[in-house]
């Protein structure tokens, strides 16, 4: 899961890219997955990312 928190800081990449990168089946199980890790969504964390970086 640590390499889907980096993936998410870059914003040319969707989140369905990265799930299917890191090996899962469909987007639903890796949301989920990051979900149960962290406590929030992979989009919750990536548009957290953005505002940071503003």
């Amino acid at each position: 899961m640590n390499s889907a928190l980096q993936l998410l800081k870059d914003n040319g990449v969707t989140i369905k890219e990265i799930a299917f990168e890191l090996g899962f089946t469909d987007n639903a199980h890796f949301c989920k997955t990051f979900k149960k890790y962290y406590g929030i969504t992979p989009g919750e964390y990536q548009r957290n990312q953005n505002n940071i970086l503003l």
